[in-house]
């Protein structure tokens, strides 16, 4: 039976610090969202490829190994998980899917149609902005989903010792979205459990 693609989306600054605490949230979410069957993806996990009309969401969650779901009409229709044996691994699922699905047409999408692919299909899409000090690209991931028109399933969450400049807060304002602060790691958890319990009851 097919299953609507249901995902939260973690963005974030990929220092170690944030990583970290991308990773504690994916694996706390899903122990506790694992009866509502809702996938947890961080985006530097995740490729997404075009074949024969279709798209394959690739998550890189092991350094060898992936889980690959297979959409069809907004639905996921098959999984599967691969060993990677050997790098590049677009030539993996390329070969995977080929011997799989017969398939003919394949390619990676690029990183904007990626994002703009990830935010569509997304339940909700959360960016994390934990630290002063990064370069900034969580913001222009922010932005593109602003820009793209899913200000509504998009929330910034920034920790509570954490400026947030005027033109960032006007942006977000302006788009509809939506913005909050957190003062830890188990704050944050418990805030994104209660922002996605909200948006399943709609």
């Amino acid at each position: 039976m097919e299953r609507q693609i249901r995902y939260l989306l973690l963005l974030g600054s990929y220092d170690p610090k944030t990583r970290n605490l991308m990773n504690y949230l994916k694996d706390e979410l899903l122990k506790r969202l694992v009866s509502q069957k809702i996938l947890v993806w961080i985006l530097d996990e995740l490729e997404v490829y075009r074949f024969n009309g279709r798209l394959a969401f690739a998550e890189f969650w092991d350094e060898n190994k992936a889980t690959i779901y297979i959409e069809e009409a907004g639905d996921i229709a098959e999984v599967y998980e691969i060993t990677l044996k050997h790098t590049p691994y677009d030539e993996v699922i390329y070969q995977f899917l080929k011997e799989q699905l017969k398939i003919e047409k394949f390619e990676r999408l690029s990183i904007f149609e990626k994002l703009k692919t990830l935010f569509s299909f997304s339940l909700v899409n959360v960016v994390i902005r934990d630290r002063e000090e990064t370069r900034g690209g969580e913001l222009i991931e922010l932005a593109y989903a602003l820009m793209e028109g899913y200000a509504d399933k998009t929330w910034f969450f920034a920790k509570r010792c954490i400026e947030i400049s005027t033109m960032v807060e006007s942006i977000i304002i302006k788009a509809g979205s939506h913005m909050m602060a957190y003062r830890d790691e188990n704050d944050l958890l418990e805030k994104m459990l209660e922002l996605i319990f909200a948006r399943e009851r709609r």
